[in-house]
């Protein structure tokens, strides 16, 4: 499916940061990975007969094919939780809007993005850069303007 603009306003995002690196968004956007497949039960000559299927030799399932030319989140609150921290870290931008350009799953391609929020009161954030969703690395610049007590940002 090709989609020229999705938009939205008004909501919340719980973005997990976990240890490995990976997000819950990455998780819930890209395809598993097959898991391994059970080691075969032992074989009795007291055991019930079973049917097996061979998995192999089914039909793929259709891929679902997505496109998206410009994705974005306008008044948005994101609490992010990063597990990648000992103890893991908890914060929150409000007034967040979030522009994203070229979303094609399931194989993504490097994506420019574009972010402004609060992460305090009398502070302003405004991120622009590329964000790959396959491997979560990104390269940004990024301004903040009157940071408040107790802030630090490290990219």
């Amino acid at each position: 499916a090709r989609v020229a603009q999705v938009e939205t306003a008004g909501g919340v995002v719980d973005l997990v940061l976990a240890a490995d690196g990976s997000t819950n968004i990455q998780r819930a956007l890209l395809p598993a990975t097959p898991a391994a497949a059970p080691a075969p039960a032992p074989e009795s000559s007291d055991a019930p007969l079973q049917a097996v299927v061979d998995d192999a030799a089914a039909p793929p399932a259709p891929v679902w094919r997505i496109a998206v030319a410009k994705a974005a989140i306008r008044d948005y609150r994101l609490n992010v939780r990063d597990e990648g921290t000992v103890p893991a870290m908890n914060y929150t931008l409000a007034d967040v809007d979030f522009t994203l350009e070229g979303l094609q799953l399931p194989e993504p391609q490097p994506m420019p993005f574009s972010l402004a929020a609060v992460p305090g009161e009398g502070s302003t954030l405004a991120v622009q850069g590329s964000y790959d969703l396959a491997t979560g690395g990104f390269s940004a610049e990024l301004a903040l303007a009157s940071a408040p007590d107790g802030y630090t940002w490290m990219m």
